[in-house]
């Protein structure tokens, strides 16, 4: 899993790391993703379903539908929670909104 714009794990390094891997006999995959947290390194959520994809010998284009259809839910999720946010500023609230342990679309 490989943001581009990843802080903490540039992309470059990950794909030399993929290269020595394959170039050694290894066989992977690089899933490119866009990670929503500021550093864009949170792809454990995104890692799990590549995972559990491949322990179930799914194609790719499976693979990479799932990966889509969450980063989709998750980016809708966080344009609420911003506009939460503001609408809650302007109110002159601050308690944060409740947040939910699962999404179901």
């Amino acid at each position: 899993m490989t943001d581009p714009q990843d802080t903490k794990a540039p992309a470059p390094t990950q794909n030399r790391f993929i290269e020595r891997f394959r170039q050694a006999g290894g066989q992977t995959e690089q899933f490119i993703v866009l990670a929503t947290d500021d550093n864009h390194h949170g792809v454990v959520e995104y890692t799990r379903l590549v995972v559990a994809g491949c322990m179930l010998g799914r194609p790719n284009a499976d693979i990479a539908r799932a990966v889509s259809t969450v980063f989709k839910r998750n980016t809708e999720f966080s344009e609420r929670r911003k506009e939460e946010a503001k609408a809650k500023a302007a109110a002159g609230t601050t308690q944060p909104a409740a947040v939910p342990t699962a999404t179901r679309g």
